[in-house]
């Protein structure tokens, strides 16, 4: 639940090195088209003037081109390292994190080229805009307590197994019955924390919200506004933290868990989408070079 800045930055590197999970083929065409789609995603939250468009057309632009240039190899390295690790026979809870580090350092690169285009562009909004925005974060937040709070603590447990399952399944194909118990017994044991999930919002839209009214940005608003666009949102509490990262660590523990599970097809299948995006993305590497 950030602006669509933190939206585009938090998915990027996800939608760029998985492709959604659905089709390696189109990791090349997906890729081509990444400036467009900073554009079409920015303009789902605002309707810009014309020179708003054009400077977020240039802004989109020049973010492509500095990506194509700097981290198309980080992010076959990425690739290549993660079928390194889930080839192995097993795999521990560190190991994970120490993958994830990775992909974060990748987010964080792409967070601060991309609060170029913020920077750029949130001075230009005019008080129309910025209800705009705010109006569209109110949605969010709505459908945000109709899937979480709305349903009965059973049935969400029931959805997060659910929502992990469809996930696992674009990678590794149909799971087995010992998998899916093994994601019945983690949503089990996760803590529940819409509601405090929910309050998280409430703050953060409202810092971000006071933020964005201001008539001028200096420098210091301009921090204060990439903060709370690119940093996740602070915990509510020292106990709120600590559950948080333990339901993380429970996360990781059944990640590598049920690599222990996969069969020989589900580990083909794995290694084949990995290595496939690697492949792609030293391409795309390569072609950027002869350019």
């Amino acid at each position: 639940m950030h602006t669509i800045f933190h939206c585009i930055s938090r998915t990027l590197l996800a939608a760029v090195l998985l492709c959604l999970l659905t089709s390696c083929t189109k990791t090349k065409l997906a890729y081509s088209f990444l400036d467009n789609w900073l554009r079409w995603e920015t303009e789902n939250y605002v309707d810009l003037n014309s020179e708003q468009k054009q400077l977020l057309k240039t802004q989109s632009k020049q973010f492509h081109q500095w990506h194509r240039a700097n981290e198309l190899i980080p992010l076959a390295e990425l690739a290549g390292d993660s079928a390194d690790l889930f080839n192995q026979p097993a795999i521990s809870v560190q190991e994970i994190e120490q993958l994830l580090d990775q992909s974060e350092k990748l987010y964080q690169r792409s967070a601060d080229q991309l609060r170029k285009l913020s920077d750029a562009l949130l001075p230009t909004l005019s008080s129309e805009q910025t209800q705009q925005i705010m109006d569209k974060l109110d949605e969010q937040i709505q459908e945000y307590q109709e899937e979480y709070l709305a349903v009965s603590p059973s049935q969400r447990i029931e959805d997060r197994a659910e929502n992990m399952a469809d996930f696992l399944k674009g990678i590794v194909g149909k799971l087995t019955d010992d998998q899916q118990q093994l994601l019945n017994f983690w949503s089990q044991h996760q803590v529940g924390l819409a509601a405090e999930g929910l309050l998280q919002q409430r703050l953060w839209q409202q810092a971000f919200r006071t933020k964005l009214a201001e008539d001028t940005y200096s420098p210091t608003d301009l921090d204060d506004l990439a903060e709370l666009i690119f940093a996740e949102m602070a915990p509510l509490n020292d106990q709120h933290q600590q559950v948080v990262l333990a339901n993380r660590q429970r996360t990781y523990a059944m990640i590598a868990d049920f690599h222990g599970t996969l069969t020989t097809k589900q580990k083909e299948k794995l290694n084949r989408q990995l290595t496939t995006y690697q492949q792609d993305f030293l391409a795309l590497a390569a072609a950027t070079g002869e350019d």
